[in-house]
């Protein structure tokens, strides 16, 4: 990186930014890189300037709008100065070309040098007015940095302290992590780039007040009455911008609602994968495409008023002007005035174009950053860093409620304890009176049944739920004491950044050797990490996908025992765990590592926790039913019917360790800890990286994504098409201005052409007035040298045709290009998704979600909006150019000789340019991804992030990501102001040669055509500056068309439908299955995960998978799937080798509840049943079946206001509902029905909930086999055994179970039993000959889960049935 030049160059070099030749210079040889970019300058700085907005901006101004106004308004009065100076020389070309007309039209016996003196005059404010202009938007980029800087991180700070949403309403979908990752993506961009062109609205002002104050000195009222008619139009603009503004908002909506219906499928593409149900998703994704396309189609056409508006307004303007000076003032209309006031009218139309623009997505930004906040947090953010810390809390506080009651959804509008300003229906769990005191220094464990509120306790004491009464001191505290590291958090469903494991163990933390070395020992990773090839170097997925459940919920571990929280909360972390790994982490972390730490434990290992617990709480319907030692709590009848009696008993049985626990459980010296090299061998330098850096070609944008854009755009008839649309309505313009030479040469019949050309026009038409000499009437004026009378309306007329013509032929132009930009994008986007949605998952592993969905938003964005358009532009302002030259040669045909001269330093300006901004903007779009894929990681951790109070280091590490992206944009903005300058100055000598031939050859060619000449000279040289910014701006929009086509050439599934090689008819019928040495790898150049693994699972039988945590358990699901291709061996079902037949065919006739539960935004009903293949009597049936509806909260009497919260007191807390009933009835009574809502994610709804919703989904589909992978994980034991009864029942006598379980009890019973050990098949047989096994490996997972007696009888019972038969 290089530092900023400008504080280090004198003026010249600032005001001709000349420092930018080395980097363009570079850049023309070899690619140009990050390291090439310049620095930003100190004031635009994110830190900085958030800082400043922060402390001086944000409190005292109440809309946003307002306090970044005074943030910027130093910038903005400078800008006034510059806009106003610029607005004064935009004119200068009109006032100079009056001047020279004048002395050509009357020389007055002037010498030529007077005209010489007026075009050196354009030339030097053509230069002066280039410079001017370039520090105007020189100056306006630090405006863009800087707003830019404040929104982002505005909405990043936002989204970690806002409420989550969790129903389906209007305002939880504005709070959708689509809609927040657009607000960041598009809005922002939109707002900044607003801001950076705000003084527009000033400026433009100027510019019609001075164009209004030059028409009036040249015509005199009669130009009133032209501009009258823009004063009267104003309200007609203003309405159709309203519109515009609007369709904008209501496209921007649509999109929001396309990007989070495709971000939720792409969050779930494995539950996706394994239900074969792309075609349905791609389905429901395109009906929001088609609506979104739809109101594209509405955007369009309020934009084609708009065009049309401002195409339209200054040609009236002309032609009515012209009428009134003509026909009623009575004056002549001499080439002069005529092509003076064109120059004029010309300069009005861009001022009308962007003077009615609005900061219309500051509304979104605003009502979003308005949205109300947790109850925790205060006004501000801490300002420190919370790392560094070496020392836990010296004084901590107590962990308590007082008189408590949260719920989960939040109450709408009102901070106030009444919920009824919530007007939703929908039923929300709600935390009832607990009053209750966790003791510091010591274990506390929370018990109850799936649903109880468990986890609710733990994000209440966090803050995370709201309260409606009373108070929780860790809460009330957190805020103060999180920059010292007070509290760590192990969520239920752990949550691990795209980082290294190391990186994710530390969080931020310094790296400590003995303490990380403790850490990992007692987290059970010495041997995960040995497995891998970089070790703790390697690199975590999004989402930690690359881990298996065990290793995440481990790393998550790790992550708390290496903070230095005082208070560690944990949220059900062994549920993902095999036994001997629980104990193992129970006893050397939870208890052993942590011993001294007041921990809060939430599990259903009650037989492994209770031992060592020192204050057990229990809870049943989100009340308390009993709490205190577990002694006194065992006393409680009504606590038996939540935790088995025998786990209670065993406190006094059993000792808190197990010396002789297994192999995991060895206890090593500081010196051996220290010795370890848990890197193997790597340093961060030569580790081995999941997510390479994202591809970035090199050069200009190939010729073949130009013609794949044509393709999809209709092919080269399109382009031949528009070519031919263009060429007329730049003859017509052409035409436009050559009539105004044609009338004013009327008046003395200087040309004899001139007449012909106007009779010729005329002779088809009988209308006598049409005639271009007539009789003396009121329609005519004399012309006193000839006695001849001019037909002043037939001029007007013959004007205002010519222009209604090109009117006509602009609106066509328009809604061509955007009738071809609206297929192209429709075909890109399907084509797009549906590449995507068939990609393997392997793909989705290595490819950030940010990266594909910047792609799906950012890029599909510009395709729909911007591309065409830029596109069209550039072969408009190409053939205007060709135009200038032709008209400007054609006239006088001595310009031509400095044509080659001129086109050749153009040249070599432009390939110097546009060599460097292709690559500017290709690492801009390349710097942009992590930002939005950061977010995104972001607001799926919030919590977890929140809990440690880390909110800073996200937001500082956001912050340099948005300082990088905008160093990118600064050195494209600076190659833009360098190339600006440089094709001003070079093209004024086109303007100043055409004047001087023009000077030299006025007696030739007269005033007329010298007019028409040096008008259209007079734009050659925004037009040429154009084509090449034009240029860059195409192949920039261009770069995301090939952005796109490079996904479109990402590797494929299989065939889903292979026509030559289907299953027969109703396979398969008995579910056998045969695994034959198969072989699994994640990528060709990683070990084999599973190592040839050979067995047969018998059809109809139910088969127990079991191993320690990544021994390859979830692997076998993968490969029975064909997620995972084998890389060996073979696998047949039922006789069928599963790798001949296609995808589809094999996975809609398997059934499989994976690890993680994915519910989708919708209802109950929509989740269980997708494609409305059930009745609804089906559908309570099946929630009954998995005892879903067990798990619901009883519906308080009356309102749930916290005035009518029964408050409990320890004499009634344990008098409350064991558990809730499993009847529709019940259900209906709660307030709960197949209606219900189903949150992003389902985060309305416990883990186990989910689990349970997951599993009565894959029962409905009753296939022959069915794979659970430790789908009852999260559930409590009691819920887990009835769901296990469901399983053996006769709904599954005829179906193959092959089941992942870390509950040994739950596969005690099963015919047969696999045991995985590092991808090999370590036993395999049924479970009572397995137990027998002295040193076997079964057994001893059996012995160390303290349940041996119990899990024996199972088995042995089990064998002794099956003997009988």
């Amino acid at each position: 990186m290089l530092p900023a030049p400008e504080p280090e160059s004198t003026w010249f070099e600032n005001l001709f930014f000349v420092w930018m030749d080395g980097p363009l210079s570079r850049g023309y040889k070899t690619p140009l890189t990050k390291n090439d970019l310049f620095d930003l300058l100190e004031s635009d700085k994110s830190a900085r300037v958030n800082r400043v907005y922060r402390e001086q901006y944000k409190n005292k101004h109440k809309s946003l709008i307002s306090g970044l106004f005074m943030m910027e308004l130093r910038i903005f009065l400078i800008q006034l100065v510059l806009g106003f100076f610029v607005a004064l020389l935009v004119f200068s070309p009109a006032y100079c070309l009056y001047q020279i007309m004048s002395y050509i039209q009357n020389p007055n016996g002037r010498p030529i040098t007077v005209g010489f003196f007026w075009v050196f005059l354009a030339l030097f404010l053509a230069n002066l007015n280039a410079v001017a202009n370039n520090q105007l938007n020189y100056t306006a980029s630090s405006i863009y940095f800087q707003v830019r800087a404040v929104l982002i991180n505005e909405i990043f700070q936002k989204s970690l302290r806002r409420i989550s949403a969790k129903g389906k309403s209007k305002k939880d979908e504005d709070q959708s992590t689509g809609k927040l990752v657009s607000l960041m993506s598009m809005d922002t961009e939109k707002l900044a780039e607003a801001s950076h062109s705000a003084e527009l609205v000033l400026t433009t002002f100027m510019q019609i007040v001075v164009a209004i104050g030059a028409l009036y000195s040249f015509l005199g009222w009669s130009a009133l009455i032209g501009l009258s008619i823009m004063v009267f139009t104003i309200p007609l603009t203003s309405l159709i911008t309203t519109r515009l503004n609007k369709s904008y908002e209501a496209l921007m909506e649509k999109a929001d609602k396309r990007n989070t219906r495709t971000l939720e499928a792409l969050q779930a593409i494995r539950i996706i994968k394994f239900f074969a149900w792309e075609p349905q998703f791609l389905k429901r994704i395109g009906e929001t495409r088609d609506v979104e396309l739809s109101e594209l189609l509405s955007f369009f056409v309020s934009l084609g008023m708009n065009v049309m508006l401002w195409s339209f307004v200054p040609v009236i303007v002309a032609v009515v002007t012209f009428l009134s000076y003509t026909l009623i003032a009575g004056h002549d209309m001499d080439a002069t005035t005529a092509f003076t006031c064109l120059s004029l009218f010309n300069a009005l139309k861009f001022p009308l174009a962007v003077f009615p623009d609005t900061l219309s997505e500051a509304n979104r930004i605003e009502k979003f950053l308005n949205e109300p906040e947790l109850q925790k947090f205060s006004d501000d953010l801490p300002v420190s860093h919370p790392t560094g810390n070496t020392e836990p809390w010296t004084d901590p506080v107590a962990v308590e409620f007082s008189q408590q009651t949260s719920e989960t959804t939040p109450l709408l509008g009102s901070e106030q304890p009444a919920s009824g300003a919530d007007d939703s229906s929908e039923p929300k769990f709600t935390l009832r009176g607990l009053k209750i005191s966790f003791p510091l220094g010591k274990l506390s464990t929370i018990c109850g049944s799936t649903g109880s509120g468990k986890s609710s306790i733990i994000h209440a004491l966090l803050g995370e739920m709201k309260s409606l009464q009373g108070s929780a001191n860790l809460t009330r505290l957190t805020r103060s004491h999180r920059s010292k590291g007070g509290i760590a958090f192990v969520a239920q469903t752990a949550w691990l950044a795209n980082a290294t494991i190391r990186d994710n163990i530390l969080f931020g933390e310094p790296y400590d050797q003995l303490r990380y070395a403790r850490v990992i020992e007692a987290c059970a990773l010495s041997k995960d990490l040995a497995s891998f090839e970089s070790g703790d170097l390697t690199e975590i997925g999004e989402k930690g996908i690359n881990l298996s459940g065990g290793q995440k919920q481990r790393v998550s571990l790790a992550r708390a025992a290496y903070s230095r929280a005082h208070y560690i909360l944990l949220d059900d972390p062994l549920s993902a765990v095999d036994a001997p790994t629980a104990k193992h982490l129970f006893d050397k972390c939870i208890t052993g590592l942590l011993k001294d730490r007041t921990r809060i434990l939430v599990t259903h290992a009650t037989s492994l926790a209770l031992p060592a617990t020192d204050y057990l709480v229990v809870i049943n319907q989100g009340q308390i039913l009993d709490h205190g030692s577990v002694a006194e709590v065992s006393q409680n009848r009504e606590v038996e019917t939540i935790i088995a009696k025998e786990n209670l008993e065993a406190v006094s049985l059993q000792p808190e360790s197990d010396p002789d626990a297994g192999e995991l459980d060895v206890d090593l010296t500081d010196e051996e800890l220290l010795s370890r090299n848990y890197s193997n061998g790597k340093t961060p330098e030569d580790a081995k990286k999941l997510i390479d850096a994202e591809a970035s070609r090199t050069g200009a944008v190939q010729g073949s994504v130009y013609y794949f854009y044509l393709t999809a755009a209709g092919g080269f008839g399109v382009i031949v098409a528009y070519l031919g649309i263009i060429l007329v309505q730049r003859s017509a313009q052409v035409l436009a201005d050559y009539w105004l030479k044609v009338w004013a040469d009327a008046y003395n019949h200087a040309n004899e052409l001139n007449t012909m050309f106007a009779v010729t026009l005329s002779a088809p038409l009988s209308l006598s007035f049409l005639n271009p000499v007539s009789g003396n009437d009121s329609n005519t004026l004399v012309d006193g040298s000839s006695g001849q009378s001019v037909n002043v309306a037939y001029y007007v007329l013959v004007y205002a045709l010519i222009n209604s013509c090109v009117l006509f032929l602009i609106i066509t132009n328009f809604a061509y290009r955007s009738w071809v930009g609206y297929k192209a994008a429709k075909k890109l986007h399907d084509q797009l998704i549906t590449r995507i949605m068939y990609a393997p998952v392997r793909w989705f592993d290595v490819t950030p979600l940010g990266r594909i969905t910047n792609r799906l938003s950012k890029d599909i964005g510009t395709i729909d909006r911007n591309l065409i358009n830029t596109c069209a532009m550039f072969f408009l302002i190409l053939a205007s150019a060709i135009t200038t030259l032709i008209v400007i040669g054609t006239v006088t045909p001595i310009f031509l000789a400095v044509i080659p001269f001129v086109a050749y330093i153009y040249y070599r300006i432009a390939i110097y340019y546009l060599a460097s901004s292709r690559e500017l903007k290709r690492i801009h779009s390349n710097s942009r991804s992590p930002i939005y894929s950061t977010f995104s990681e972001c607001l799926v951790g919030v919590s977890t992030i929140r809990a440690y109070g880390h909110e800073a280091r996200f937001i500082e590490d956001n912050m340099i990501k948005v300082d990088e992206n905008n160093r990118a944009y600064r050195m494209l903005g600076l190659s833009n102001r360098w190339l600006s300058v440089r094709i001003a100055l070079i093209t004024s000598l086109i303007t100043f040669t055409a004047g001087v031939a023009i000077i030299w050859s006025k007696d030739l060619i007269g005033v007329g055509l010298a007019g028409l000449s040096l008008t259209w000279a007079a734009t050659i040289a925004e037009n040429l500056l154009w084509i090449v910014q034009v240029h860059s701006q195409m192949e920039l929009n261009m770069n995301s068309v090939e952005r796109v086509h490079e996904y479109l050439e990402i590797d494929q599934e299989a065939p889903a439908v292979i026509e030559t090689s289907r299953p027969p008819p109703g396979w398969p019928a008995k579910g056998h299955v045969q695994f034959n040495d198969v072989v699994v790898r994640y990528a060709p150049d990683l070990d084999p995960v599973l190592r040839g693994v050979s067995c047969e699972f018998k059809g109809r039988t139910k088969v127990g998978v079991v191993g320690r945590t990544g021994a390859g358990k979830s692997t076998l699901t993968l490969a029975l799937f064909r997620i995972m291709e084998l890389s060996g061996g073979s696998i047949v079902i039922d006789g069928v080798d599963i790798s001949k037949i296609g995808l589809r065919d094999l996975r809609q006739k398997l059934t499989i509840i994976p690890q993680d539960p994915v519910l989708f935004t919708g209802d109950i009903r929509s989740n269980l049943d997708p494609f409305g293949e059930h009745s609804d009597d089906r559908l309570w049936s099946i929630l009954e079946r998995v005892r879903f509806l067990n798990t619901l909260q009883a519906k308080l009497d009356g309102s749930s206001s916290s005035d009518n919260l029964p408050a409990q007191t320890s004499e009634n807390q344990g008098q409350t509902q064991v558990q809730g009933q499993n009847t529709r009835a019940a259900a209906e009574a709660s307030g709960f029905s197949l209606d219900t809502s189903v949150s992003e994610g389902g985060s309305n709804f416990s883990q186990g909930q989910r689990q349970l919703l997951c599993l009565a989904r894959a029962l409905l589909k009753e296939s022959a086999i069915t794979v659970l992978d430790e789908a009852t994980a999260s559930v409590d034991n009691e819920t887990d055994a009835f769901i296990q009864e469901t399983i053996r029942g006769s709904e599954f006598a005829n179906s193959t179970v092959v089941c992942i379980a870390h509950r040994l009890r739950t596969i005690a019973d099963y015919d047969s039993v696999l045991v995985l050990s590092h991808g090999e098949v370590a036993e395999f047989g049924t479970p009572f000959e397995l137990m027998q096994r002295e040193d076997g490996v079964f057994r001893k997972m059996c012995q160390d889960s303290g349940e041996f007696e119990e899990l024996e009888k199972m088995a042995r019972a089990r064998d002794q049935a099956k003997k009988a038969l």
